[in-house]
């Protein structure tokens, strides 16, 4: 059915130019085996396209392109360990990402090539980072790769999930990522159903972060090439889930551990209502013991 016309290395991703029997170009890209050579393997994407124009040493590529699918929204939401703190170097210290990488290549060598950290051009990446009385310390956004966490030099939960999300879906995939550091679900985070004494308006009311996410990403909703410039509105969007990963302020202060399993159940149905998204999947990360070990009474 298809003929090899040529064969290109992007990066450490293998993409094919095929002629199909119809005599229009198929590309397909292979973001899992990385191949020297003319050899081609299993590949992950299929997209068709009407031509192909490479001037002499050029070649340019934007943000790939799923015609007629929704695109994949993801909201993964939290305090500090959302955020991300993960530290991406130096190469010598266990624990870094650098480091990972170095050591075991197998697993995670999926996030570097000889030019650097790998960009995907099919999962892209929205974070509004907050200072701790939530005001704006940066817009960060882009196609996803490592130094998306809370500062340029870490990680976050971001990394993975937008990999493991991009190699699953057909379809582009969006991360909105909504967190600040140091806030409880007794409190900031607090959803409408478990009280509020008012109507949030400032850092330190009940609900206020709460609130701040939920405009956060009704606004997405209004606007959503604003956030996802490679929006197409014809193919719409799907929020397919959203992630949590919060624990900390509500495990050490006993009032709110005692209520932090009526508040979760309360902030998931609030958010499903709040978004009319009746059946929203939500994924909730654990916090575990610090300090050796050391568990709390209260232990979320």
């Amino acid at each position: 059915m298809y003929e090899v016309f040529t064969q290109l290395k992007y990066y450490s991703r293998k993409i094919v130019f095929l002629l199909n029997a119809r005599g229009k170009f198929d590309y397909t890209v292979n973001r899992q085996v990385f191949l020297r050579g003319y050899k081609m393997t299993a590949v992950s994407k299929h997209i068709n396209v009407l031509c192909l124009c490479v001037l002499p040493g050029v070649l340019a590529f934007g943000p790939t392109v799923y015609g007629g699918q929704p695109l994949k929204v993801f909201i993964l939401a939290g305090q500090s360990n959302m955020e991300g703190h993960g530290e991406m170097s130096p190469i010598t210290t266990q624990g870094t990402l650098e480091y990972i990488v170095a050591n075991d290549p197998a697993t995670y060598g999926h996030l570097k090539n000889r030019q650097g950290w790998i960009v995907r051009d099919d999962v892209y990446i929205w974070y509004g980072r907050m200072n701790a009385s939530g005001g704006n310390a940066g817009l960060v956004q882009g196609g996803l790769s490592a130094g998306y966490g809370r500062y340029d030099h870490t990680i976050g939960p971001e990394l993975q999930f937008g990999n493991v999300m991009g190699d699953f879906y057909d379809a582009g995939v969006f991360i909105l990522k909504f967190a600040s550091g140091g806030k409880s679900l007794g409190v900031d985070f607090r959803p409408p159903s478990s009280g509020w004494p008012k109507t949030p308006a400032f850092t330190g009311d009940k609900g206020y972060y709460y609130q701040k996410m939920i405009d956060t990403v009704n606004d997405f909703k209004a606007n959503p090439q604003s956030y996802y410039p490679a929006y197409n509105a014809a193919d719409g969007y799907e929020i397919a889930g959203f992630g949590w990963h919060q624990g900390w302020n509500d495990r050490v202060t006993s009032a709110f551990a005692a209520e932090y399993e009526a508040n979760m159940e309360n902030f998931i149905k609030d958010v499903r209502a709040d978004l009319g998204i009746p059946n929203l999947p939500f994924a909730i990360a654990t916090t575990f013991g610090f300090y050796g070990g050391m568990e709390w009474p209260g232990m979320v």
